[in-house]
């Protein structure tokens, strides 16, 4: 319930943005400096898939800012990409933010122009799930459970380079390629105890994570690399 509300007020923001912004628009007669845009990449990730839609303003010819929030599509695929996933109840958003700098403007012909630039990009990932029969360390200590509730935040920031394709200054394909820092928080609750596991050896699963057998900070790289596509509004 808490996600709908959310996914609800993160809607009723860009709506917000929009409306004024395309009312002092209209009144001055402006060149258009808004996209809407879509993060198709997003929505072939691994693990957390989304839908990921937001919003880019041009401040002027070198400076632009966008804003975007991901709606997760993990229910619809986990069981034909996630036969033997152990993750249970698994909800997750996206939310990111994004400051560009654009370097140079290649005219490739009359409808067609690329702007090079460069970017620093912030993500935030809440993700909730819960977890059977396993173990987890708190402070050094092992811990068996028989069923666990997970809260795992994941904070990233990455330094971009790339490149939008504008066609007639209405349609926009964004490549980018970025690395930065992941910081991820591990925290178990709701935790039935006292589970005896068997030893049966380690089963490998793609795309699981053992991140969240140990409590607390985990440090990892970053790794941004994909496309959008945009289109003027105004």
């Amino acid at each position: 319930m808490k996600h709908r509300v959310l996914q609800v007020r993160c809607f009723l923001l860009l709506v917000l943005l929009i409306v004024p912004a395309y009312s002092i628009s209209a009144q001055h007669n402006q060149a258009k400096t808004w996209q809407v845009r879509w993060a198709v990449s997003s929505f072939l990730a691994s693990r957390t898939p989304v839908i990921q839609l937001g919003l880019q303003k041009s401040i002027n010819s070198n400076w632009a800012i966008s804003a975007e929030y991901g709606w997760s599509t993990y229910g619809m695929l986990d069981k034909k990409w996630y036969p033997d996933t152990v993750r249970e109840n698994f909800t997750y958003q996206k939310f990111r933010a994004e400051v560009k700098h654009f370097t140079s403007i290649t005219e490739l012909s009359n409808n067609l122009k690329t702007h090079l630039y460069w970017s620093i990009e912030g993500v935030y990932m809440p993700e909730r799930y819960a977890k059977q029969t396993d173990y987890f360390y708190r402070k050094g200590q092992q811990y068996d459970y028989y069923s666990s509730r997970i809260k795992s935040n994941v904070y990233a920031t990455s330094f971009h380079i790339g490149a939008e394709w504008r066609f007639k200054q209405k349609l926009v394909l964004d490549t980018y390629a970025g690395l930065g820092p992941r910081i991820i928080y591990i925290k178990h609750h709701n935790t039935v105890f006292g589970y005896d596991p068997p030893d049966t050896g380690t089963k490998i699963r793609l795309f699981e994570s053992r991140r969240d057998n140990t409590e607390g900070w985990h440090r990892t790289l970053h790794v941004a690399l994909g496309f959008k596509l945009g289109y003027y509004i105004f």
